[in-house]
């Protein structure tokens, strides 16, 4: 079976496998148990029309065509589904059937990194498995958390705001953003200061500095 290579296909991909859904028609929502298959078939065919072999080789391992893209992807998507009902994560239909449509649209130039900047359609497919521990409740990651709400020190909390003040590593900072020299701040692009891979825009912080988008996915 298919499986990620890079950090890049990591930070790109597994986490959409909470966010896309789809259906003929979106506006009707989409139901948990047609998610895996048709979040696979939806992603699978944005991969296939914007990036070349060479791209998709260097993110996946076994990934050749749209069948074996959507095993692959669709395994990756329930595994997905677990995690988030253990966690106990509601489930939008409404919000996946417009995480579908805003998937769809995406242009090729913006395909490789709408995951990894504050995008409209990130926004949409967040939405899609929400959380539902109020503020103070138990939890042990921020999806779990109802709102923007992120988990600190086992409980949720409201989150720091872009440029708040920070002690550590994603310690409050709202969620997408990191704490980098005692300030929240969004992921980078090329270039910038960084310490971790989840700081750059590319997924990649090397020698202290982000990383280069290495796949663009802008059309084969």
């Amino acid at each position: 079976m298919p499986t990620p290579r890079s950090t890049f296909a990591n930070s790109v991909w597994l986490p959409v496998a909470l966010a896309v859904a789809g259906c003929p028609n979106a506006a009707s929502g989409v139901r948990l148990d047609v998610y895996p298959e048709a979040y696979a078939e939806v992603l699978c065919e944005r991969l296939l029309a914007c990036c070349d072999a060479s791209e998709i080789d260097s993110m996946f391992d076994g990934i050749t065509d749209q069948a074996s893209c959507e095993a692959s992807l669709a395994a990756v998507a329930r595994r997905s589904i677990s995690d988030a009902t253990a966690g106990e994560q509601r489930y939008d239909t409404a919000a996946a059937g417009q995480c579908l449509d805003a998937i769809e649209a995406l242009a090729c130039a913006d395909f490789a990194t709408w995951r990894t900047t504050d995008s409209e359609t990130r926004a949409l497919c967040d939405a899609v498995f929400v959380g539902t521990r109020a503020l103070g409740g138990a939890c042990t990651d921020s999806d779990e958390c109802e709102g923007t709400r992120v988990c600190v020190e086992g409980g949720c909390a409201d989150p720091l705001a872009i440029g708040a003040e920070c002690a550590g590593i994603e310690e409050g900072c709202a969620r997408g953003a990191h704490c980098f020299e005692g300030r929240c701040r969004l992921p980078q692009p090329a270039s910038a200061p960084c310490a971790e891979h989840a700081e750059c825009v590319s997924g990649r912080c090397e020698s202290s500095a982000c990383a280069a988008v290495v796949v663009s996915c802008d059309g084969p």
